[in-house]
């Protein structure tokens, strides 16, 4: 796994970029919506984590119908 740029690794990493993603800084940041899903799942797939990417990819088909096109060609590369 690559190292952000303050150090981090893992999770706490993939949180910071989640937040940093949407523009908000510390509070309410619900990591668990769709939205947020998929960001997280596109971040996988441009780190060429592509295991990690799919797992992700099916969560937001699971919890949104949206975009279902495009997230279904992501997980059929």
């Amino acid at each position: 796994m690559k190292r952000c740029g303050n150090g981090l690794i893992g999770l706490s990493c993939i949180l910071c970029f989640v937040s940093a993603a949407s523009g908000e800084s510390s509070g309410n940041t619900d990591y668990y919506s769709p939205e947020n899903i998929l960001k997280f799942a596109d971040h996988l797939y441009q780190e060429e984590d592509y295991l990690r990417a799919a797992g992700e990819y099916q969560r937001y088909l699971f919890h949104s119908s949206q975009d279902a096109d495009n997230v279904l060609y992501r997980l059929g590369l």
